[in-house]
């Protein structure tokens, strides 16, 4: 799975940074092995600390632990996606977007300050409100 992780550049340092898994690079990985596999094999080495995965783990954890958490994460959203057929929402600018090609209106849009992860299966376009 680190194979398919991007590398940032620091614009300050110019020095690599460790990138985050995101759902994309979980959609790659998936389309060549299936994610129920890596899933089960993460949990054989992890064990119970994935039944409730953090996807922020520190940073002075060790990148596979915390890419392990991603991954679980992920996975977990994925799965629930497929169960209960959500919605899709894309985080932009601190808001919460719900497309509805019906409307554009600011009520599409719902605050929120926690930390953000996108789970899109489709690109889509964001307009300004």
């Amino acid at each position: 799975m680190k194979s398919y992780l991007p590398t940032a550049w620091d614009m300050p340092t110019g020095l690599p940074v460790e990138s985050e898994f995101n759902r994309d690079i979980y959609n790659s990985v998936s389309s060549l092995i299936d994610p129920a596999t890596v899933a089960a094999a993460l949990q054989q080495i992890y064990g119970d600390e994935l039944a409730t995965p953090n996807y922020r783990l520190p940073l002075r954890e060790p990148r596979e632990r915390r890419l392990a958490h991603q991954f679980m994460f992920i996975h977990g959203k994925v799965l629930a996606e497929k169960e209960h057929g959500q919605a899709r929402s894309v985080h932009f600018r601190n808001k919460l977007y719900y497309p509805d090609s019906s409307s554009n209106r600011s009520n599409n849009a719902v605050s929120c300050t926690n930390t953000f992860v996108s789970f899109n299966t489709a690109p889509l376009q964001i307009k300004h409100l």
